[in-house]
């Protein structure tokens, strides 16, 4: 017997017969958020303040806070003065998307060490911490569950705690929860 047939011969009874997909990672590093999913936030998220010109115009967030583009934080100062932020291009504001994503990608993949995620699972967490910010992320009940490796249908009930802005509870972050708690699951 071969060194080959003995590890083929030992290895057989732990194989599931599916070979692992390799995590497809960006540029940058970051492990790659799948389109559905980037297009399950932009629909969340949305694209705000496209104006006549054809440019991209900044806006205060549910909170007050500065954005632009899909959810792009320009800074976080409640009600602070727009006019200090310039206009970006449509182009502009998907590539930070983007660009914002990685980070978030990035992000909980340091914060879930040996964790291990498939990509729908790691999509509703990039979501859900883009949503509600990383440290929120760190902080929450979620990630001590997913941490302690506590059952997948535990975690996912989880989601529908972060249904608040400013204290109130907000009809459209209960449908994102939701829709981000089904990804989750699947």
């Amino acid at each position: 017997m071969t060194v080959a047939t003995w590890l083929s011969s030992v290895a057989a009874p732990f194989k599931s017969g599916a070979v692992p997909t390799p995590i497809e990672r960006t540029k940058n590093g970051a492990r790659l958020v799948s389109d559905p999913v980037v297009n399950m936030i932009i629909k969340f998220e949305k694209l705000h303040r496209v104006a006549k010109d054809g440019l991209v115009y900044p806006y205060h967030d549910m909170i007050g806070l500065p954005t632009i583009g899909v959810g792009h934080l320009l800074s976080m100062v409640k009600g602070e003065d727009l006019s200090k932020y310039p206009p970006i291009t449509v182009d502009e504001a998907y590539a930070l998307k983007r660009h914002d994503l990685d980070k978030f990608s990035i992000g909980i993949e340091r914060q879930l060490p040996g964790v291990i995620l498939n990509d729908n699972e790691f999509g509703a967490l990039v979501s859900l911490s883009f949503n509600i910010g990383l440290g929120n992320f760190k902080a929450s009940t979620l990630r001590k569950k997913l941490l302690r490796g506590d059952s997948r249908d535990e975690i996912a009930l989880e989601f529908l705690k972060w249904d608040k802005a400013g204290g109130m509870k907000v009809r459209g972050l209960t449908i994102r929860r939701t829709n981000e708690m089904h990804l989750f699951l699947t």
